[in-house]
């Protein structure tokens, strides 16, 4: 049984999920603004940030116009100060889900490997 294409759980590669807060507001920032839900690409970037820095982006978004959801949660995932949210949970909450192999760490590792 697969997915549908456009499944955020469709593709290859290690499986990321987003926390259900971040599914939440995700809902609310698409019902509020009358917006469709962000593509698979768009919530794999999110949710490889880890959920600190996840909200904190969404929390951003909901407070912007925009007519593409996935294109401004792309912009925003991709600076680099998207991560501080993250790294800081990471340092406070070293248990946090922000702190795992899904972590801001292991993304700036992945990113430094293919510079």
């Amino acid at each position: 049984m697969g997915h549908p294409p456009l499944s955020p759980l469709a593709g290859n590669g290690p499986q990321l999920r987003l926390s259900s807060a971040a599914e939440d507001l995700i809902k609310r920032i698409c019902r509020e603004k009358s917006l469709l839900l962000p593509d698979p690409i768009a919530r794999k970037s999110l949710a490889g940030l880890g959920e600190a820095a996840a909200l904190d982006i969404l929390r951003k978004v909901s407070s912007r116009r925009t007519k593409n959801l996935s294109a401004l949660i792309m912009y925003m995932a991709s600076r680099p100060d998207a991560a501080q949210a993250s790294t800081h949970a990471s340092a406070c909450f070293p248990h946090s889900p922000s702190s795992g192999p899904n972590s801001v760490a292991g993304g700036k590792l992945r990113f430094l490997a293919l510079v």
